[in-house]
Protein backbone atom coordinates (compact mmCIF):
# COMPACT_ATOMS: atom_id res chain seq x y z
CA UNK A 1 0.00 0.00 0.00
CA UNK A 2 2.79 2.26 0.62
CA UNK A 3 4.62 1.69 -2.82
CA UNK A 4 1.22 2.49 -4.40
CA UNK A 5 1.19 5.56 -2.42
CA UNK A 6 4.46 6.95 -3.15
CA UNK A 7 3.68 5.53 -7.35
CA UNK A 8 0.50 8.04 -6.64
CA UNK A 9 2.59 10.68 -5.53
CA UNK A 10 5.54 10.37 -8.10
CA UNK A 11 2.96 10.11 -10.71
CA UNK A 12 0.83 13.38 -9.62
CA UNK A 13 4.53 14.92 -9.02
CA UNK A 14 5.39 13.93 -12.84
CA UNK A 15 1.73 15.01 -14.65
CA UNK A 16 2.16 18.20 -12.52
CA UNK A 17 5.21 19.01 -13.88
CA UNK A 18 4.21 17.95 -17.33
CA UNK A 19 1.26 20.78 -17.06
CA UNK A 20 3.55 23.07 -15.38
CA UNK A 21 6.05 23.20 -18.56
CA UNK A 22 3.05 23.05 -20.69
CA UNK A 23 1.46 26.05 -19.15
CA UNK A 24 5.16 27.75 -18.97
CA UNK A 25 5.47 26.98 -23.21
CA UNK A 26 2.06 28.53 -23.30
CA UNK A 27 3.17 31.86 -21.86
CA UNK A 28 2.02 31.42 -18.00
CA UNK A 29 4.26 32.93 -15.49
CA UNK A 30 6.40 30.24 -13.87
CA UNK A 31 6.99 31.17 -10.83
CA UNK A 32 2.83 31.64 -10.48
CA UNK A 33 2.38 27.81 -11.28
CA UNK A 34 5.28 26.55 -8.90
CA UNK A 35 3.46 28.01 -5.88
CA UNK A 36 -0.12 26.27 -6.69
CA UNK A 37 -1.35 23.05 -6.30
CA UNK A 38 -2.39 20.10 -8.58
CA UNK A 39 -6.09 20.82 -8.42
CA UNK A 40 -5.55 24.78 -8.74
CA UNK A 41 -3.17 24.13 -11.81
CA UNK A 42 -5.46 21.45 -13.40
CA UNK A 43 -8.58 23.96 -13.17
CA UNK A 44 -6.16 26.25 -14.72
CA UNK A 45 -5.07 24.14 -17.31
CA UNK A 46 -8.69 23.18 -18.09
CA UNK A 47 -9.84 27.13 -18.29
CA UNK A 48 -7.06 27.65 -20.69
CA UNK A 49 -7.72 24.63 -22.66
CA UNK A 50 -11.44 25.74 -22.90
CA UNK A 51 -10.31 29.52 -24.00
CA UNK A 52 -7.77 28.10 -26.59
CA UNK A 53 -10.82 25.92 -28.02
CA UNK A 54 -12.81 28.61 -28.12
CA UNK A 55 -10.31 30.53 -30.14
CA UNK A 56 -9.53 27.70 -32.17
CA UNK A 57 -13.42 27.44 -33.27
CA UNK A 58 -13.40 31.42 -33.73
CA UNK A 59 -10.54 30.93 -36.39
CA UNK A 60 -11.88 28.17 -37.88
CA UNK A 61 -15.73 30.22 -38.26
CA UNK A 62 -13.06 33.78 -39.70
CA UNK A 63 -10.97 30.92 -41.90
CA UNK A 64 -14.80 29.59 -43.60
CA UNK A 65 -16.30 33.93 -43.57
CA UNK A 66 -12.72 34.56 -45.33
CA UNK A 67 -13.81 31.54 -47.57
CA UNK A 68 -16.85 32.32 -48.65
CA UNK A 69 -16.02 36.02 -49.19
CA UNK A 70 -13.45 34.88 -51.36
CA UNK A 71 -15.90 33.43 -53.50
CA UNK A 72 -17.93 36.72 -53.62
CA UNK A 73 -15.48 38.62 -54.26
CA UNK A 74 -14.64 36.23 -57.32
CA UNK A 75 -18.21 36.26 -58.01
CA UNK A 76 -18.61 40.03 -58.00
CA UNK A 77 -15.27 40.67 -60.26
CA UNK A 78 -16.87 38.31 -63.06
CA UNK A 79 -20.37 40.72 -62.81
CA UNK A 80 -17.92 44.01 -62.60
CA UNK A 81 -16.22 42.68 -66.02
CA UNK A 82 -19.83 41.57 -67.92
CA UNK A 83 -21.17 45.12 -66.72
CA UNK A 84 -18.28 47.18 -67.99
CA UNK A 85 -18.46 44.95 -71.21
CA UNK A 86 -22.52 45.95 -71.68
CA UNK A 87 -21.79 49.28 -70.94
CA UNK A 88 -18.44 49.94 -73.23
CA UNK A 89 -21.39 48.30 -76.06
CA UNK A 90 -24.11 50.76 -74.61
CA UNK A 91 -21.72 53.96 -74.96
CA UNK A 92 -20.71 52.91 -78.42
CA UNK A 93 -24.67 52.54 -79.32
CA UNK A 94 -24.88 55.73 -77.42
CA UNK A 95 -22.26 57.55 -79.04
CA UNK A 96 -23.80 56.38 -82.07
CA UNK A 97 -27.10 57.69 -81.15
CA UNK A 98 -26.33 61.02 -79.97
CA UNK A 99 -24.24 61.58 -82.82
CA UNK A 100 -27.31 60.99 -85.43
CA UNK A 101 -29.11 63.69 -83.53
CA UNK A 102 -26.44 66.54 -83.46
CA UNK A 103 -26.20 66.45 -79.74
CA UNK A 104 -22.84 66.55 -77.46
CA UNK A 105 -21.67 63.64 -76.63
CA UNK A 106 -19.14 64.50 -73.70
CA UNK A 107 -22.74 65.66 -71.83
CA UNK A 108 -23.86 63.63 -69.14
CA UNK A 109 -26.62 61.27 -69.85
CA UNK A 110 -28.84 62.60 -67.55
CA UNK A 111 -28.04 65.80 -69.49
CA UNK A 112 -29.11 64.33 -72.52
CA UNK A 113 -32.05 62.56 -71.82
CA UNK A 114 -33.43 65.82 -70.44
CA UNK A 115 -32.91 67.29 -73.72
CA UNK A 116 -34.59 64.02 -75.97
CA UNK A 117 -37.52 64.91 -72.88
CA UNK A 118 -37.75 68.60 -74.06
CA UNK A 119 -37.49 67.73 -77.99
CA UNK A 120 -40.77 65.25 -77.46
CA UNK A 121 -42.71 67.51 -75.58
CA UNK A 122 -42.05 70.57 -77.99
CA UNK A 123 -42.87 68.50 -80.85
CA UNK A 124 -46.24 67.61 -79.00
CA UNK A 125 -46.60 71.36 -78.20
CA UNK A 126 -45.70 71.87 -82.25
CA UNK A 127 -48.61 69.16 -83.18
CA UNK A 128 -51.27 70.90 -80.45
CA UNK A 129 -50.45 73.73 -82.02
CA UNK A 130 -51.09 73.06 -85.61
CA UNK A 131 -54.21 71.20 -85.10
CA UNK A 132 -55.11 73.95 -82.94
CA UNK A 133 -54.39 76.53 -85.58
CA UNK A 134 -56.00 74.38 -88.21
CA UNK A 135 -59.17 73.40 -86.09
CA UNK A 136 -59.94 76.57 -83.30
CA UNK A 137 -58.04 79.34 -84.65
CA UNK A 138 -59.71 79.39 -87.72
CA UNK A 139 -63.28 79.33 -86.32
CA UNK A 140 -62.28 81.80 -84.12
CA UNK A 141 -60.86 83.79 -86.49
CA UNK A 142 -64.20 83.52 -88.60
CA UNK A 143 -66.23 84.65 -85.47
CA UNK A 144 -63.79 87.78 -85.16
CA UNK A 145 -64.65 88.41 -88.71
CA UNK A 146 -68.65 87.89 -88.10
CA UNK A 147 -68.16 90.15 -85.00
CA UNK A 148 -66.40 92.85 -86.73
CA UNK A 149 -69.74 92.69 -89.17
CA UNK A 150 -72.14 93.10 -86.07
CA UNK A 151 -70.03 96.13 -84.58
CA UNK A 152 -69.81 97.45 -87.45
CA UNK A 153 -73.12 97.39 -88.00
CA UNK A 154 -74.83 98.61 -84.98
CA UNK A 155 -71.82 101.69 -84.85
CA UNK A 156 -73.81 102.15 -88.31
CA UNK A 157 -76.99 102.98 -86.35
CA UNK A 158 -76.24 103.86 -83.19
CA UNK A 159 -72.85 105.89 -83.09
CA UNK A 160 -71.49 106.72 -86.41
CA UNK A 161 -68.65 108.99 -85.25
CA UNK A 162 -66.97 105.82 -83.83
CA UNK A 163 -66.64 104.09 -87.49
CA UNK A 164 -63.17 104.85 -87.70
CA UNK A 165 -62.42 102.71 -84.87
CA UNK A 166 -61.15 99.13 -84.08
CA UNK A 167 -64.09 96.89 -83.10
CA UNK A 168 -62.59 96.65 -79.58
CA UNK A 169 -62.39 100.13 -79.14
CA UNK A 170 -65.70 100.44 -80.01
CA UNK A 171 -67.29 97.72 -77.61
CA UNK A 172 -65.54 99.53 -75.27
CA UNK A 173 -66.71 102.72 -75.68
CA UNK A 174 -70.48 101.09 -76.08
CA UNK A 175 -70.02 99.44 -73.26
CA UNK A 176 -68.80 103.34 -71.40
CA UNK A 177 -71.94 104.90 -72.85
CA UNK A 178 -74.30 101.91 -72.02
CA UNK A 179 -73.29 102.37 -68.30
CA UNK A 180 -73.34 106.50 -68.41
CA UNK A 181 -76.98 105.86 -70.05
CA UNK A 182 -77.81 103.94 -67.39
CA UNK A 183 -76.87 106.27 -65.15
CA UNK A 184 -78.50 108.85 -66.38
CA UNK A 185 -81.84 106.97 -66.86
CA UNK A 186 -81.61 106.02 -63.26
CA UNK A 187 -80.83 109.78 -62.28
CA UNK A 188 -84.01 111.11 -64.81
CA UNK A 189 -86.12 108.59 -62.92
CA UNK A 190 -85.18 110.32 -59.68
CA UNK A 191 -85.60 113.46 -61.02
CA UNK A 192 -88.51 112.98 -62.36
CA UNK A 193 -90.28 112.22 -58.90
CA UNK A 194 -88.48 115.02 -57.52
CA UNK A 195 -89.73 117.12 -59.39
CA UNK A 196 -93.45 115.33 -59.42
CA UNK A 197 -92.85 116.10 -55.37
CA UNK A 198 -91.61 119.45 -56.08
CA UNK A 199 -94.60 120.27 -58.35
CA UNK A 200 -97.05 118.92 -55.52
CA UNK A 201 -95.38 121.08 -52.76
CA UNK A 202 -96.07 123.55 -54.49
CA UNK A 203 -99.68 122.85 -55.25
CA UNK A 204 -99.63 122.90 -51.81
CA UNK A 205 -98.10 125.83 -51.26
CA UNK A 206 -99.75 128.03 -53.55
CA UNK A 207 -103.23 126.39 -52.33
CA UNK A 208 -102.00 127.91 -48.74
CA UNK A 209 -100.58 131.06 -50.37
CA UNK A 210 -104.05 131.11 -51.41
CA UNK A 211 -105.64 130.74 -48.37
CA UNK A 212 -102.89 133.14 -46.52
CA UNK A 213 -103.46 135.93 -48.78
CA UNK A 214 -107.12 136.47 -47.87
CA UNK A 215 -106.12 137.97 -44.47
CA UNK A 216 -103.17 139.37 -45.32
CA UNK A 217 -105.44 141.61 -47.47
CA UNK A 218 -106.90 144.06 -44.82
CA UNK A 219 -103.23 144.40 -43.47
CA UNK A 220 -101.82 145.53 -46.98
CA UNK A 221 -105.14 147.79 -47.32
CA UNK A 222 -104.31 149.15 -43.67
CA UNK A 223 -101.20 149.65 -44.02
CA UNK A 224 -100.91 151.40 -47.09
CA UNK A 225 -98.42 148.77 -49.31
CA UNK A 226 -98.72 147.30 -52.18
CA UNK A 227 -96.91 144.00 -52.11
CA UNK A 228 -95.88 141.18 -49.33
CA UNK A 229 -92.09 142.56 -48.87
CA UNK A 230 -92.88 146.09 -47.86
CA UNK A 231 -95.96 144.79 -45.39
CA UNK A 232 -93.28 142.41 -43.66
CA UNK A 233 -91.23 145.40 -43.42
CA UNK A 234 -94.18 146.82 -42.09
CA UNK A 235 -94.87 143.77 -39.69
CA UNK A 236 -91.02 143.92 -38.29
CA UNK A 237 -91.49 147.38 -37.39
CA UNK A 238 -95.02 147.44 -35.73
CA UNK A 239 -93.25 144.15 -33.51
CA UNK A 240 -89.90 146.20 -33.03
CA UNK A 241 -92.26 149.65 -31.93
CA UNK A 242 -94.69 147.56 -29.95
CA UNK A 243 -91.42 145.89 -27.79
CA UNK A 244 -90.26 149.53 -27.81
CA UNK A 245 -93.09 150.46 -26.50
CA UNK A 246 -93.22 147.51 -23.67
CA UNK A 247 -89.76 148.11 -22.84
CA UNK A 248 -90.52 151.91 -22.35
CA UNK A 249 -93.02 151.56 -20.40
CA UNK A 250 -91.27 149.05 -17.94
CA UNK A 251 -88.19 151.47 -17.85
CA UNK A 252 -90.70 154.22 -16.55
CA UNK A 253 -92.47 151.65 -14.06
CA UNK A 254 -88.90 151.25 -12.37
CA UNK A 255 -87.89 155.31 -12.39
CA UNK A 256 -91.18 155.75 -10.85
CA UNK A 257 -91.06 153.15 -8.23
CA UNK A 258 -87.02 153.77 -7.40
CA UNK A 259 -86.81 157.40 -8.73
CA UNK A 260 -88.20 159.46 -5.34
CA UNK A 261 -90.32 161.02 -7.81
CA UNK A 262 -87.43 162.78 -9.63
CA UNK A 263 -87.93 163.61 -13.50
CA UNK A 264 -86.07 161.45 -15.73
CA UNK A 265 -83.39 164.48 -17.08
CA UNK A 266 -83.06 165.41 -13.30
CA UNK A 267 -81.93 161.89 -12.52
CA UNK A 268 -79.44 161.67 -15.44
CA UNK A 269 -78.05 164.91 -14.46
CA UNK A 270 -77.53 163.29 -11.00
CA UNK A 271 -76.10 160.08 -12.29
CA UNK A 272 -74.10 161.69 -14.85
CA UNK A 273 -71.07 162.54 -12.26
CA UNK A 274 -71.45 159.52 -10.50
CA UNK A 275 -68.08 158.07 -9.20
CA UNK A 276 -68.93 154.02 -10.17
CA UNK A 277 -66.11 152.89 -7.76
CA UNK A 278 -67.11 155.23 -4.76
CA UNK A 279 -70.94 153.93 -5.71
CA UNK A 280 -69.51 150.40 -5.47
CA UNK A 281 -67.82 150.63 -2.18
CA UNK A 282 -71.07 152.75 -0.86
CA UNK A 283 -73.10 149.59 -2.15
CA UNK A 284 -71.08 147.34 -0.47
CA UNK A 285 -70.82 149.31 2.63
CA UNK A 286 -74.90 149.74 2.26
CA UNK A 287 -74.92 146.30 1.98
CA UNK A 288 -72.85 145.26 5.14
CA UNK A 289 -75.44 148.21 7.57
CA UNK A 290 -78.42 146.77 5.89
CA UNK A 291 -77.44 143.30 7.15
CA UNK A 292 -76.81 144.46 10.04
CA UNK A 293 -79.82 146.18 10.44
CA UNK A 294 -82.03 143.19 9.41
CA UNK A 295 -80.13 141.65 12.21
CA UNK A 296 -81.07 144.21 14.75
CA UNK A 297 -84.47 144.35 13.30
CA UNK A 298 -84.63 140.42 14.19
CA UNK A 299 -83.74 141.22 17.60
CA UNK A 300 -86.22 143.87 17.94
CA UNK A 301 -88.92 141.99 17.29
CA UNK A 302 -88.17 139.15 19.52
CA UNK A 303 -88.05 141.89 22.85
CA UNK A 304 -91.02 143.25 21.56
CA UNK A 305 -92.55 139.63 21.49
CA UNK A 306 -91.06 138.84 24.54
CA UNK A 307 -92.44 142.39 26.08
CA UNK A 308 -96.05 142.05 25.10
CA UNK A 309 -95.47 138.25 26.26
CA UNK A 310 -94.01 139.94 30.04
CA UNK A 311 -96.91 142.65 29.82
CA UNK A 312 -99.68 139.98 29.58
CA UNK A 313 -98.40 138.32 32.18
CA UNK A 314 -98.04 141.04 34.46
CA UNK A 315 -100.91 143.61 36.27
CA UNK A 316 -101.12 147.72 35.83
CA UNK A 317 -98.99 147.75 38.51
CA UNK A 318 -95.82 149.90 38.17
CA UNK A 319 -94.34 147.00 36.44
CA UNK A 320 -96.76 147.12 33.93
CA UNK A 321 -96.23 150.99 33.22
CA UNK A 322 -92.28 149.88 32.70
CA UNK A 323 -92.80 147.13 30.40
CA UNK A 324 -95.34 149.84 28.60
CA UNK A 325 -92.17 152.28 28.95
CA UNK A 326 -89.72 149.26 27.23
CA UNK A 327 -92.58 148.65 24.81
CA UNK A 328 -93.02 152.41 23.47
CA UNK A 329 -88.75 152.48 23.61
CA UNK A 330 -88.55 149.34 20.96
CA UNK A 331 -91.38 150.74 18.99
CA UNK A 332 -89.38 154.10 18.47
CA UNK A 333 -86.29 152.04 18.17
CA UNK A 334 -88.22 150.05 15.41
CA UNK A 335 -89.15 153.20 13.51
CA UNK A 336 -85.58 154.02 13.69
CA UNK A 337 -84.53 151.26 12.11
CA UNK A 338 -87.53 150.77 9.38
CA UNK A 339 -86.44 154.40 8.18
CA UNK A 340 -82.95 153.62 7.98
CA UNK A 341 -84.02 150.26 6.60
CA UNK A 342 -85.95 151.72 3.59
CA UNK A 343 -83.49 154.85 3.28
CA UNK A 344 -80.51 151.90 2.53
CA UNK A 345 -82.88 149.46 0.97
CA UNK A 346 -83.74 152.76 -1.63
CA UNK A 347 -80.06 153.62 -1.90
CA UNK A 348 -79.16 150.09 -2.62
CA UNK A 349 -81.34 149.83 -5.60
CA UNK A 350 -80.64 153.03 -7.11
CA UNK A 351 -76.81 152.06 -7.03
CA UNK A 352 -78.06 148.91 -8.62
CA UNK A 353 -79.83 150.63 -11.32
CA UNK A 354 -76.82 152.85 -11.95
CA UNK A 355 -73.87 150.29 -12.21
CA UNK A 356 -76.54 147.84 -14.43
CA UNK A 357 -76.73 151.01 -16.53
CA UNK A 358 -72.92 151.63 -16.52
CA UNK A 359 -72.32 148.01 -17.18
CA UNK A 360 -74.28 148.10 -19.95
CA UNK A 361 -73.30 151.81 -21.81
CA UNK A 362 -69.36 150.93 -21.07
CA UNK A 363 -68.14 147.38 -20.71
CA UNK A 364 -64.71 147.22 -19.06
CA UNK A 365 -61.57 147.26 -21.66
CA UNK A 366 -60.53 143.58 -20.58
CA UNK A 367 -63.96 142.29 -21.44
CA UNK A 368 -64.28 144.42 -24.66
CA UNK A 369 -61.26 143.14 -26.22
CA UNK A 370 -61.88 139.35 -25.15
CA UNK A 371 -65.18 139.76 -27.34
CA UNK A 372 -63.11 141.39 -29.65
CA UNK A 373 -61.24 138.17 -29.94
CA UNK A 374 -64.04 135.51 -29.29
CA UNK A 375 -65.34 137.07 -32.46
CA UNK A 376 -62.30 136.61 -34.41
CA UNK A 377 -61.98 132.98 -32.93
CA UNK A 378 -65.88 132.04 -33.39
CA UNK A 379 -65.38 133.76 -37.13
CA UNK A 380 -67.92 136.02 -35.73
CA UNK A 381 -70.40 133.45 -34.55
CA UNK A 382 -70.48 135.36 -31.71
CA UNK A 383 -70.48 138.95 -31.38
CA UNK A 384 -69.23 140.29 -27.67
CA UNK A 385 -69.08 139.09 -24.62
CA UNK A 386 -71.69 140.51 -21.59
CA UNK A 387 -72.03 140.33 -17.89
CA UNK A 388 -75.34 138.71 -16.85
CA UNK A 389 -77.05 138.84 -13.38
CA UNK A 390 -79.03 135.46 -12.43
CA UNK A 391 -81.86 135.55 -10.03
CA UNK A 392 -79.28 135.91 -7.12
CA UNK A 393 -77.89 138.55 -8.53
CA UNK A 394 -74.99 136.90 -9.50
CA UNK A 395 -72.92 137.63 -12.37
CA UNK A 396 -71.77 135.20 -15.19
CA UNK A 397 -70.00 135.75 -18.26
CA UNK A 398 -72.63 135.16 -21.78
CA UNK A 399 -71.91 135.44 -25.60
CA UNK A 400 -74.31 137.48 -27.97
CA UNK A 401 -74.63 136.17 -31.41
CA UNK A 402 -75.23 138.89 -34.44
CA UNK A 403 -78.83 138.60 -33.96
CA UNK A 404 -78.81 139.39 -30.37
CA UNK A 405 -79.17 135.81 -29.15
CA UNK A 406 -77.53 135.53 -25.46
CA UNK A 407 -76.09 131.88 -25.16
CA UNK A 408 -74.65 131.24 -21.43
CA UNK A 409 -71.27 129.48 -20.94
CA UNK A 410 -72.63 125.94 -20.42
CA UNK A 411 -74.67 126.47 -23.42
CA UNK A 412 -71.87 126.71 -25.49
CA UNK A 413 -70.22 123.32 -26.96
CA UNK A 414 -66.40 122.44 -26.19
CA UNK A 415 -64.71 124.04 -28.89
CA UNK A 416 -66.16 127.48 -28.51
CA UNK A 417 -65.53 127.25 -24.81
CA UNK A 418 -61.96 126.22 -25.54
CA UNK A 419 -61.81 129.36 -28.00
CA UNK A 420 -63.69 131.73 -24.94
CA UNK A 421 -61.00 130.67 -22.62
CA UNK A 422 -58.43 131.73 -24.90
CA UNK A 423 -60.11 135.28 -25.68
CA UNK A 424 -60.11 135.79 -22.31
CA UNK A 425 -56.13 134.42 -22.01
CA UNK A 426 -55.12 136.80 -24.26
CA UNK A 427 -56.91 139.37 -23.24
CA UNK A 428 -55.24 139.30 -19.64
CA UNK A 429 -52.02 138.59 -20.95
CA UNK A 430 -52.13 141.96 -23.16
CA UNK A 431 -53.43 143.81 -20.50
CA UNK A 432 -50.79 142.69 -18.41
CA UNK A 433 -48.24 143.53 -21.04
CA UNK A 434 -49.62 146.93 -20.75
CA UNK A 435 -48.56 147.28 -17.19
CA UNK A 436 -45.42 145.14 -17.17
CA UNK A 437 -42.44 143.53 -18.79
CA UNK A 438 -43.30 140.84 -22.03
CA UNK A 439 -42.92 137.12 -21.33
CA UNK A 440 -43.23 134.53 -23.27
CA UNK A 441 -46.60 133.47 -24.20
CA UNK A 442 -46.63 129.12 -24.16
CA UNK A 443 -49.40 127.83 -25.52
CA UNK A 444 -49.98 123.42 -25.37
CA UNK A 445 -52.29 122.11 -27.82
CA UNK A 446 -54.79 124.58 -27.63
CA UNK A 447 -56.47 123.58 -31.01
CA UNK A 448 -57.01 120.36 -30.04
CA UNK A 449 -61.25 121.25 -30.55
CA UNK A 450 -60.67 123.68 -33.36
CA UNK A 451 -61.75 123.48 -36.87
CA UNK A 452 -59.48 123.98 -39.54
CA UNK A 453 -61.43 127.52 -40.40
CA UNK A 454 -61.47 128.29 -36.64
CA UNK A 455 -57.85 126.98 -35.90
CA UNK A 456 -56.59 129.49 -38.59
CA UNK A 457 -58.33 132.15 -36.87
CA UNK A 458 -56.37 131.07 -33.71
CA UNK A 459 -53.20 131.28 -35.27
CA UNK A 460 -54.23 134.51 -36.43
CA UNK A 461 -55.09 136.01 -32.79
CA UNK A 462 -51.44 134.16 -31.64
CA UNK A 463 -49.67 136.63 -34.32
CA UNK A 464 -51.16 140.10 -33.43
CA UNK A 465 -50.04 139.03 -29.88
CA UNK A 466 -46.45 138.15 -31.46
CA UNK A 467 -46.35 141.39 -32.04
CA UNK A 468 -45.76 142.18 -28.17
CA UNK A 469 -44.43 139.22 -27.10
CA UNK A 470 -42.70 135.56 -27.93
CA UNK A 471 -45.49 132.92 -28.18
CA UNK A 472 -44.26 129.31 -28.53
CA UNK A 473 -46.90 126.97 -29.43
CA UNK A 474 -46.51 123.30 -28.89
CA UNK A 475 -48.05 120.56 -30.80
CA UNK A 476 -48.30 117.18 -31.81
CA UNK A 477 -50.68 117.47 -34.97
CA UNK A 478 -48.56 117.92 -37.97
CA UNK A 479 -51.24 119.41 -39.99
CA UNK A 480 -51.64 122.22 -37.62
CA UNK A 481 -48.19 124.20 -38.69
CA UNK A 482 -49.27 124.08 -42.25
CA UNK A 483 -52.59 125.89 -41.12
CA UNK A 484 -49.80 128.22 -39.40
CA UNK A 485 -47.62 128.49 -42.78
CA UNK A 486 -51.11 129.25 -45.08
CA UNK A 487 -52.20 131.80 -42.16
CA UNK A 488 -48.86 133.88 -41.06
CA UNK A 489 -46.51 133.07 -44.21
CA UNK A 490 -43.03 133.20 -43.42
CA UNK A 491 -43.18 134.66 -39.71
CA UNK A 492 -43.68 131.26 -38.58
CA UNK A 493 -40.59 129.31 -37.05
CA UNK A 494 -41.03 125.54 -37.00
CA UNK A 495 -38.75 123.16 -34.84
CA UNK A 496 -39.37 119.58 -34.70
CA UNK A 497 -38.22 118.32 -31.70
CA UNK A 498 -35.43 115.33 -31.77
CA UNK A 499 -34.87 116.72 -35.33
CA UNK A 500 -32.93 120.20 -34.19
CA UNK A 501 -33.54 123.62 -35.24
Amino acid sequence: ALRQLEDSKREEQEAIVRIRSALAKAGWDAEEIEVDSLPVVIERADSYRREQEAQAEKAAEMHEAVRRAGSDVARRQRELDATKSERNDWLADWTKAVAAIDLRCDDKPEFVSAQIQILEEMRGHAVAARNLREERIAAIEREIELFGRAVAEVTTDLAPDLADRGADAIVVELDRRREEALKLNERHGKLKEAVDEWRKEIEQLEDGRKAGWIPVQPLMEASGVKDVARLRGAIEQSDRSRNLARSFVGVMKTLDQQGDGLAIDVMEEECRDVDIDGVRVKEEEAETELKVLDERLGEAIEERTEARRAFGAIGGDAAAAKAAADCEEALAAMRDAAERYVRVRSSEMLLRWVVDRYRKEKQGPLLKRAGELFRVLTRASFARLEVSFDEREAMYLTGVRPNGNVVAVPGLSSGTEDQLFLALRIAAVEDYLTRAGALPFVADDLFINFDPERSAAGFEVLGQLAARTQVLFFTHHPHLVDVARETLGADVHVVKLGEGA
